[in-house]
Formats: structure tokens, sequence, C-alpha cells
């Protein structure tokens, strides 16, 4: 649905666009580039995570500096870039993890970010857009060329008769023509440069090799401050007013239409988005499930066959895709259930509080329809570790082993305001753009700690406790956490505590083959224990 939803939303703003005139400023399609791109940043700040932010803001400063180079000199690049983000949003969780992230808005942003695109490329190609869009590079290059011969030309005429002040003002007006080209841009001072040496003239000899090098570099990126007329005694930097003949030139010479050819390139990808949207949209439900439990039904999908059976608890904001690869990968050798929470995914919300309790009793629930028989293996992650040990206190004959990834302790928050530390437990601003569910577990969570606390932990079951590493640099917030995960493993007699050997929050994700091998290897030790 969300590819759906992506595809007409960016068709609405498109045409919107077109019928206010809002596209016709150039800028339009540059700052939608940019905003797109600066949305995972403002997910990242939502999910308290400061490496997501760290690495978000670098990949939101690259996409800023196409729209800069796209605004300066061709839109063209600004397609490019829409297009590009919306291939770095289908493989975005293999890059980064950003816990702020909703599991919808990849598919959506994709979407849009194609389909404007596509609308962009379609606008760029039609006679009009020369008109509607100021574009440049190669083709204004071989139109406004032979301009600049013509004025380079008269420059050496100038020069041969001696009149050097008049030589050199041929070279400003070729300059002023040359400015949003890098190859002309260079040309021309390239012959102030000569000209300043056959006229011994040392400081501007200088000053246009600095020029030289300033034309290389920062031409692509449109910072040409126009009418410049490039000698060594005006300010690289300062505009000009451009002669009412020059102005009429460089009109002249923008190209009406330009990449036909990567408009039909980026047409066919448009469609080859669609297929796969299409196909995630449509293939999705194909092995979900539903359970109905109390009024509303819970997605789920059982993956694999025979023992051991291993249930997954994803952690706060994530769904059942969060498991999606391991689960995959366990379901070779055992029976795997995920599922969605009530408010996440495909699960519809519910209407009581989203405790432990309630999570135990819609785990219950779950487990009966899906007619597979315990005892099973509880793998709960961050918040769904505290689910899955609540589960196996209240029901410990269902329960044959725990592992717990990354879980939080339950007297975790009371622990972290001890310390005075901040981001204890989610705020609402946090959670307000998230999934119902999310909302939902956070106005529990307090709930939720004090029945996991209160609760006598299973006894007499396998417990393995997974833990990412404390890093060279921790926070305060790191060596509390990575604390709290050996206490955890303390409160378990016989537990098993595992570091990852690199990576975060997520090992399941970050240190994939290192989760399935020690999940794996638990399981295996057990031994048939039905």
């Amino acid at each position: 649905m969300e590819f759906f939803v992506g595809v007409a939303l960016a068709l609405g703003v498109t045409v919107f666009a077109a019928r206010s005139g809002f596209d016709r400023d150039r800028a339009f399609y540059p700052t939608l580039l940019v905003v797109i791109a600066s949305y995972y940043d403002l997910f990242a700040i939502l999910g308290g995570s400061g490496r997501a932010l760290g690495l978000e803001t670098a990949e939101l400063v690259v996409f800023a500096a196409v729209a800069i180079v796209g605004f300066r000199t061709n839109l063209w690049f600004i397609v490019l870039g829409l297009f590009a983000h919306g291939a770095l949003d289908l493989g975005h969780g293999r890059l980064i993890t950003n816990p702020g992230l909703p599991a919808w808005w990849p598919m959506f942003c994709m979407a849009y970010d194609w389909t404007a695109a596509a609308a962009l490329a379609w606008r760029l190609a039609r006679p009009s857009a020369g008109r509607d869009y100021p574009l440049a590079p190669e083709a204004y290059r071989q139109r406004i060329s032979p301009l600049v011969a013509t004025e380079l030309q008269a420059a050496k005429l100038e020069e041969r008769s001696g009149n050097w002040t008049g030589s050199f003002r041929r070279l400003e007006r070729a300059h002023i023509l040359s400015q949003a080209s890098t190859a002309e841009h260079i040309r021309v001072h390239s012959h102030m440069l000569g000209w300043a040496i056959r006229r011994q003239d040392l400081r501007e000899a200088l000053a246009q090799v600095l020029r030289i090098v300033g034309a290389a570099t920062k031409t692509v990126f449109g910072l040409i401050p126009e009418g410049n007329t490039g000698g060594g005694d005006v300010g690289a930097f300062r505009s000009h007013g451009i002669p009412e003949d020059l102005a009429a030139q460089i009109t002249a010479s923008r190209p009406p239409v330009i990449g036909r050819r990567i408009g039909l390139l980026l047409a066919v990808g448009f469609l080859v988005s669609c297929g796969l949207g299409v196909r995630s949209v449509v293939a999705a439900p194909v092995d979900v499930r539903t359970a109905s439990v109390e009024g509303h039904s819970i997605a789920y999908r059982m993956l694999g066959s025979g023992q051991p059976v291993i249930v997954m608890l994803a952690g706060l904001g994530d769904g059942m895709d969060s498991f999606s690869e391991v689960a995959a990968e366990l379901a070779k050798s055992a029976t795997v259930i995920i599922y969605d929470r009530p408010g996440y995914g495909l699960s519809e919300p519910a209407s009581r509080p989203a405790d432990a309790s309630a999570a135990a009793s819609d785990l219950s629930v779950i487990l009966a329809q899906t007619g597979v028989r315990g005892p099973y293996i509880l793998v709960g992650h961050s918040l769904g570790g505290l689910y899955a040990e609540y589960y196996a206190a209240h029901h410990p004959d269902q329960v044959r082993g725990l592992v717990l990834e990354e879980s939080r302790p339950a007297n975790f928050t009371q622990r972290c305001e001890s310390a005075g530390l901040a981001m204890c437990v989610p705020t609402d601003d946090m959670v307000r753009m998230m999934a119902r569910g999310v909302r939902d577990e956070v106005a529990s969570l307090a709930l939720t700690m004090t029945q996991v606390e209160a609760a006598r932990p299973v006894r007499r079951k396998p417990v393995l406790v997974l833990s990412r590493p404390l890093g060279a640099k921790p926070s305060p917030m790191d060596g509390l956490w990575v604390q709290g995960q050996a206490e955890l493993a303390a409160r378990y007699a016989g537990a098993i505590h595992l570091t990852a050997p690199a990576g975060g929050h997520y090992i399941h994700r970050e240190q994939r083959d290192w989760f399935v091998s020690a999940v794996r290897q638990f399981y295996a030790a057990m031994g048939d224990q039905r």
C-alpha cells in the first residue's frame, strides 16, 4: 500500500506544482530533493540514535550537494539525484540501522522519489523545457563556444595592433560568455594568463593561475558570479551586470531540449520500480497469516518446519520484518514464527494497554492458533526481550529456552535516571510520528517494566544473553547498558552471556551470521527436550 501512496502523492504534488506554476522556479525540485533526504535525519532523532544521525547527515550532505549542482547548472542532476535516493531507499536498511525509521517509509519514499524523478525528466524533455527550466553543460558549450572563439580572435587582433587594453576587454567579454561551461571557462582564463605573460604583468599572471584552479573546481557546482569579467583587479566572487548583447547571446545559447536518452532510461527505471513495488505489495500476503485476538487481527509468518520451534519478538518500533533475514536462515533447521504486535505493520491496533501482560496474552493466542505445539525457544530483541521474560515467567511449561538479544533490563529506566542521564525513555515527541503500536507500547512502558520486575524469573531453563561490545569511546549510557546486560545474565542461573564481535543494538542485522550461529549452537546444545 505504501508504494501506491507514494506514487499517488508524488503525482499529486507534480500536477499541483505544474498547475500553480511553482515548478517554474528552478529551486522547486532541488529543494524537494533536500527535504526528502532530510527525513532520515528526523527519524534518527526520533529514534534517539546519535550514530544513525551522523550517518544520515552525511547522506544528507551528499544529496544537498547534488541539489546545489543541479540548481546552479543543470536540472538533470536533480533527476539523477531523486532516482539515486530512491535506489538508496531500497537498500537503506542494509546500510544504516535507524531505530526511528518507520517500516513503511523506505518503500513509500522510493515510490515518491522515482515518480518525482520521472515527472521532472518528462518536464525537461518537453520542447518548452528551455523556457521553463534554463539548462546548461555540454549543449550550452557547443552553442557558446563559437561566440567565445569570436571574442578570443578579436582579442588577438587588438593585441597585434598594440591595443593591450582593448585586447583584455575582449577577453573579459569572452569570460562572461564562458562562465557556465567548465571547459570554456578554463580556456578563457588560459588566454588571460597568456596575455599577462606577454604583457609581463606578474600580478595578473598569478591571479589568472588561481582563477584557472577556481574555474576547474567551482564551475561544475554553479559557483559562478554572473557577469564577473575575470580579471585580477576584480573580486573572484563579485557579480556584475551583463552587457545586453552578451545577455542575448547567452539566452539564445541555452538548449531547449536535452537528455532525451536519460529521460527514457529513467522512465524505464520507473516502470521497473513499479513492478518491484507491485511485487512487494502483492507478494507480502502470500505467506502472512492472521490470528484473531480479542477482536483484532495479528499478522504472523511461519517459516521452516520441525523442531525446535523458535518464536521471535521484535523490539520497540520494529515489526516482524526486522527478523526476516535471520528468520529465513534459522528456518533451514527449525520452525520460526515471527509476528507484528498490535498496531505494527499488518496487525490491527488494540484498544487495551500494550504492556507485558497484554503481549503475553496475545502471544499465547497466536501460538495456539498456529497449531504448532511447544515448548518454544523465545528470542526477544530489546523491548521484545522484556515480553519474552514475562511470557517465560508465566508460562514456563511452554518455554524451552530464552535468547535475550540486547534486551532492555527491567530496571534500566530507574538506573538511567538515577545516574542523571538523558533520553532514558522515549518521549512522546520522539514517537509522535511512529506507528500506533509504538505509541501504545511507550505509553505502557513503565507498567511493562514493573510487571517484569515483579515476575519471578523462569527457573531451570537455558538462557542465552547476546549483547553488543562496549566500544572504544563508550558514552555513560553505553556503559550503563552493557553493565545491565551482564546483570541480566546473572538474573538467570547458568545463563550464557556472549558479546558480539562488533556492531550495535541490532546484532541480528549488523552481525547476522554471528547471531544465527550463536542461536543455532544454543539450541543444538539443548538437545531434544520435548
